[in-house]
């Protein structure tokens, strides 16, 4: 019978290696996380998915191999997310709150059950916001945090990508897209088919991914040992529940309200096409933001996942975040230095 599994570095396991799904329960609820690493060695980067809902374990690792090679990386299918998707509770409704509190225990766990002191946090998108969160609740534990297309106000990037995509549609005459976009009307939206109708229309336009689409990247999780054909089902299953229930404090998150100030290390990767969390929302923010490191690095083919659209850019960030907070620390990195320019 075929079961969830990821490949063992050159089709076995290796002394100092580690290529695994395992579950663990986090609030009280199983979920799965994806680990690998060819050295265990090596400090730990723990990625949080976006969407809401948006799990990566199916697909990610096509994009980390690289990166596998400095870092263990653990891929996490979040609360009602794709592997670690169960049938809604209505009684306990998904929150930002619960969803916090497990990522700080499945911080809690993966440093005891690696002898580690702290780790990497990379948040794309909505795990960003998760990510921002918790670096701010448990600095100790954390080395440094990665915004990845950070999102910092919602409802105004999402106007802001609304009158772009009028306008674009506009520009090239596009009446679909122009009658669908005057039908939904501008943001905030209260109803998830008006977000899902301006997100399509910002992926046609190059705004989500700068090449091809988001598609482009579950396409190679299709033929993947990881995910089962029943698990793209409740990929989508989960990706819609978490996407109604989060929706409210989606629409209320403002970074610039929340957080002024961390106490760790910060780098944010912004792709220069991004428009689903504004490029220059994400700019501004990183201004105003007060920490002991703060970082721009820009990825110039992208838009909102420049972690996947780039690989090779982002794993030279990754190396380049590492080298210089482990330096900070004390820790001697092998890792000759070079300026990251994309």
């Amino acid at each position: 019978m075929f079961t969830n599994r990821t490949p063992q570095y050159h089709g076995k396991p290796l002394n100092s290696s580690i290529a695994c799904i395992e579950q663990v329960c986090l609030g009280g609820l199983e979920q799965s996380i994806l680990i690998r690493g060819t050295d265990v060695d090596s400090p730990i980067l723990l990625f949080l998915h976006g969407g809401p809902g948006e799990a990566q374990i199916g697909y990610a690792r096509h994009y980390q191999s690289e990166l596998e090679k400095h870092f263990i990386v653990v891929n996490w299918d979040q609360r009602g997310a794709g592997l670690s998707y169960t049938h809604p509770d209505h009684k306990n409704p998904l929150t930002m709150t619960q969803l916090i509190n497990d990522t700080i225990e499945l911080i809690a766990y993966l440093l005891e059950r690696f002898s580690k002191q702290k780790l990497f946090i990379a948040g794309h998108g909505f795990g960003s916001m998760i990510g921002i969160l918790t670096a701010k609740l448990i600095p100790e534990d954390i080395y440094a945090y990665i915004g990845v297309g950070q999102l910092v106000d919602i409802n105004q990037s999402d106007i802001t990508a609304y009158h772009l995509a009028l306008l674009h549609a506009d520009l090239i005459n596009h009446h679909r897209a122009l009658n669908q976009l005057h039908k939904i009307g501008a943001p905030p939206y209260a109803d998830h088919k008006k977000y899902f109708t301006l997100l399509k229309w910002l992926s046609k336009f190059g705004a989500v991914t700068k090449e091809g689409s988001k598609a482009d990247f579950l396409a190679k999780g299709k033929k993947s040992t990881e995910y089962r054909f029943r698990d793209w089902r409740k990929y989508e299953k989960g990706r819609l529940h978490a996407f109604k229930q989060l929706l409210p404090e989606l629409i209320d998150f403002n970074l610039y309200e929340r957080i002024t100030h961390l106490t760790i290390p910060t780098y944010f990767c912004i792709g220069r096409y991004d428009f689903v969390s504004s490029y220059e929302m994400q700019e501004d923010y990183v201004e105003v933001l007060e920490t002991p490191h703060k970082e721009i690095i820009w990825f110039d083919k992208s838009a909102h996942y420049p972690h996947f659209e780039e690989p090779t850019p982002f794993l030279i960030a990754c190396l380049k975040i590492k080298r210089d907070t482990l330096a900070a620390s004390g820790k001697i990195i092998p890792f000759p230095k070079k300026a990251v320019s994309f």
